[in-house]
This record gives structure tokens, sequence and C-alpha cells, in this order.
């Protein structure tokens, strides 16, 4: 994206890949495997954070990025860089 600096500077781009849309639900459950924690889902009348869609990244993968790290990757060093603190 550097090279191509001058074409794509007032571009905006979602940068992942579909592999990774997950729910919140779906995140809080791949942390459980990793890390033993209570999990309590309150009834609300309504959620004030939104943000369970999907996300669209095709046109930051037409610039030729591709994401080297999974979803079990990135949670794995947040764990780990956690128990650090």
């Amino acid at each position: 994206m550097l090279e191509n600096f001058e074409s794509l500077q007032y571009s905006t781009f979602n940068v992942g890949h579909e592999s990774l849309n997950f729910t919140k639900e779906d995140i809080v459950n791949l942390i459980k495997k990793k890390v033993d924690f209570l999990v309590y889902y309150a009834e609300f009348e309504k959620d004030e954070d939104k943000r369970d869609y999907e996300v669209d990244y095709s046109r930051v993968r037409a610039t030729g990025y591709e994401v080297s790290v999974n979803i079990e990757m990135g949670l794995s060093e947040l764990t780990e860089g956690l128990k650090l603190l």
C-alpha cells in the first residue's frame, strides 16, 4: 500500500479477513477455551454495543493485503500478554 500511496491515500479500508468475522459471544466462547472464567449474560432491553455485524474486507484484499494471524493466534497472544500484567 505504501508503494501505491498516491492512488490509495484518500481510501478507507476495513483491515482483516472475512474468516475473522465473529460475534461478541463467539469471541467470549473462544477466550473461555483458553482462560477459565465465569460468563454471565444479563438480560437488557437494548444492547448499547451494536458491533455484531459482518465486515467486508474485499477492498483491502484487492490491494494484495493478506492477514497473517488467525483468531486462535491472536487470542493466544492476547491471553499470554495479559498474564504478564
